[in-house]
């Protein structure tokens, strides 16, 4: 039987991959990702970061989301329809 060395760097890739603990159990958003999500543009997003509207995270030049604090923020800004009864 042969195995390519590709082979066992896929196997050790799925082996590393089951026991790596996410940082703080938490996902991380990128700009483009949370634009996306919100359907809004990027500069938009800066508009919020600079005005601070939206919590972030900076790492060199990379801006990265919490995504729980995302939530947490939509969740704290909602506003029900009105209904008419």
């Amino acid at each position: 039987m042969t195995i390519s060395f590709q082979q066992i760097i896929d196997e050790f890739d799925k082996f590393d991959a089951s026991f790596r603990n996410p940082l703080l159990n938490e996902k991380f958003l990128s700009d483009a990702e949370l634009a996306k999500l919100l359907h809004i543009d990027r500069r938009t997003l800066k508009r919020y970061r600079q005005a601070g509207k939206i919590p972030y995270y900076r790492l060199n030049v990379k801006i990265i989301y919490k995504e729980s604090e995302i939530y947490k923020l939509l969740e704290e800004n909602f506003h029900p329809a009105y209904t008419l009864e």
